[in-house]
């Protein structure tokens, strides 16, 4: 048996860590109908390893994606979401991985709630690699609308499973935010989204602070801003509203370089 969903791991120069989640998503209880793996113009030897896994699994369920030059996140997820051939999309980072149990979890949960266009869960920041064993979840989902999303981003890029025939794709012309904005726009539009408050995912470095795209702390910030102005911009939030999640937003950045100075 196997879910009905296309797994999209983008790879930049990412060699050291794709092992660790590839190897997540073969081992998961449910296994996915395929695999994309993309390479984004990498410099290592990031295609090698991904030719690897899909000699030893089969061109049929990994399929690798390679991309000329270094493009981006956004376009390698785009690239590999307008390939996908599956009725849901699961994302997942190069250096993160997934509870074993992720897939059979979320696609159960969608697939009897075909209202449901987005799901999400929280992500376990794991420093030292060592897993704690969960109980079953109570199937705990509880839906998240606009205004709480506009707060808080609850959909982290690894827990996130969505429709593949939503009509929205990550804005390529964003380095930073295009995830959250993304959410933002499917949520604006109406679609369903929920949340299970259960950890099915692992993050194997701070989610800020830590180095790479996460780690340039001003331009994240740049780019929430730049999203807020652009839902007030096209009518999907309020004068009042942007200026109260713009001020929200402002003062959890200051919060976030108080606690990287702390650890320091």
């Amino acid at each position: 048996m196997e879910a009905s969903v296309s797994v999209i791991i983008p790879c930049y120069n990412s060699s050291k860590t794709l092992r660790r989640a590839i190897q997540s998503v073969i081992e998961q209880t449910l296994r996915p109908a395929e695999i994309l793996l993309v390479n984004d113009g990498s410099e290592d030897n990031t295609l090698e390893v991904l030719l690897e896994f899909q000699n030893l699994y089969g061109s049929d369920w990994i399929k690798v994606i390679s991309l000329e030059q270094n493009s981006g996140v956004s376009i390698a997820r785009n690239t590999a979401w307008d390939l996908a051939s599956q009725e849901y999309i699961a994302f997942l980072d190069a250096d993160d991985s997934w509870h074993h149990r992720k897939l059979e979890i979320q696609y159960n949960w969608m697939s009897s709630h075909p209202e449901v266009s987005l799901t999400g869960h929280p992500c376990l920041v794991l420093k030292n690699g060592i897993v704690n064993s969960q109980s079953t979840p109570e199937w705990n989902f509880r839906k998240i609308n606009l205004y709480r999303l506009l707060f808080s981003n609850c959909f982290l890029t690894p827990s996130v499973m969505l429709r593949r025939n939503l009509p929205y794709r990550f804005d390529s012309n964003k380095n930073y935010a295009e995830d959250y904005s993304l959410w933002l726009n499917i949520v604006s539009k109406g679609n369903t989204t929920t949340y299970l408050d259960f950890q099915l995912a692992y993050l194997h470095k701070d989610n800020f602070g830590s180095g790479g795209l996460s780690g340039n702390m001003w331009n994240m910030e740049l780019g929430e801003l730049n999203m807020y102005y652009n839902l007030f911009k096209v009518g999907d939030i309020s004068l009042f509203l942007f200026l109260l999640t713009v001020t929200f937003s402002l003062l959890k950045y200051i919060r976030r370089i108080l606690i990287i100075a702390i650890r320091v």
